[in-house]
């Protein structure tokens, strides 16, 4: 308000005291909360599904194949054959497919005896999309230092024939049976390398011998498979003291083709006939009694042929000094010469 002169006072306004409430201190604006997408979500999932699957993928290739070997398949030979099966250092890369084993044995049920079969080592290269479907197949099997001791026993039977179970009750001899097998399998590319079977003829008192043998094999199959590439057949060693090698060739066709066949063929020399004859895994109307063989035998292997002729044993003999017998000698059959040739099919 103005005075008596004209003046006008100026005053300060006066200032309300604040209340409580307006002395806090707004807290700062909060930023926007950003939602991850679900796709980052199930992509970690499946990154840990994956994970899983693989871990126990590898567990069950590096421990579990190892101890089914070692651990159940040794008690299933023996409740099924009696024999006690020692398989080794057992080793299965489930990444290469590589599988090892080292010192296996299966001990004979005669503890006076040897051991039936022993190995050294064997390496297998197996082919994963055919383990899928139950097959066992290999692109190559390599086996070093196989010691086999074989017994004919008394009553004719072979040591080895409860390892097959009823099988060699379907052919009658006491051998096994591919065809009887319950899975499919191709062994391509088999090299058996510084080994050696032993055979004791318990009815004739007699032993014999094949050491040093080299067998390489391009496939052994009962049902089509083509390998990538094929070794050379050949087979050497040393029989009772006489060596013998055997060459040949595998006829596997392309992929696709039916003809998978193995063949093998030797010379022979002075082969005494009624010796070898008698080791037949089947009988002959007539028994040699005397006679040596000059030519040729060959074996042929083929996967396609029908049941009970997958295997051939062909001969081109020329026999010198011939005489053959029935078996209670009620007819004999002598020549100075003869000229013997045919297939067997065992």
């Amino acid at each position: 308000m103005s005075d008596h002169f004209g003046n006008i006072s100026i005053k300060q306004p006066v200032s309300r005291p604040k209340s409580p409430a307006e002395n806090v201190v707004s807290p700062p604006p909060r930023k926007p909360v950003v939602k991850r997408p679900r796709r980052e979500n199930k992509k970690r999932l499946w990154i840990f599904v994956l994970a899983g699957i693989l871990g126990l993928y590898t567990i069950a290739g590096f421990v579990g194949v190892p101890y089914y070997i070692t651990k159940i398949l040794p008690t299933r030979v023996y409740q099924n054959s009696g024999h006690v099966f020692q398989p080794g250092n057992v080793s299965f890369n489930p990444f290469t497919f590589d599988f090892n084993t080292e010192n296996i044995r299966i001990l004979s049920r005669h503890k006076n005896r040897p051991d039936l079969l022993s190995i050294e080592n064997i390496k297998m290269k197996l082919a994963p999309l055919s383990l899928l479907r139950n097959d066992l197949v290999s692109n190559s099997l390599t086996i070093e230092e196989l010691k086999a001791n074989i017994t004919r026993e008394s009553d004719g039977s072979y040591n080895f024939s409860s390892l097959f179970g009823s099988s060699q009750q379907d052919n009658g001899i006491g051998m096994m049976a591919f065809s009887a097998l319950p899975f499919h399998f191709s062994l391509n590319n088999i090299d058996i390398s510084r080994s050696t079977i032993i055979f004791s003829d318990l009815p004739l008192r007699k032993t014999h011998s094949i050491e040093d043998i080299q067998l390489a094999l391009p496939t052994l199959s009962n049902f089509p498979f083509q390998a990538d590439n094929y070794i050379r057949p050949h087979f050497s060693a040393t029989i009772n003291g006489s060596p013998l090698e055997l060459t040949g060739e595998a006829a596997v066709g392309e992929a696709g083709d039916e003809d998978h066949a193995t063949d093998l063929s030797c010379d022979i020399k002075s082969l005494d006939l009624p010796f070898y004859f008698g080791y037949l895994p089947f009988a002959l109307p007539l028994d040699f009694t005397e006679g040596k063989a000059d030519g040729k035998i060959g074996l042929k292997f083929s996967p396609e042929g029908k049941k009970g002729r997958k295997l051939a044993i062909s001969f081109d003999l020329k026999i010198a000094e011939t005489e053959l017998a029935t078996h209670d000698n009620s007819i004999k059959i002598a020549a100075p010469a003869a000229h013997l040739r045919g297939i067997l099919h065992p």
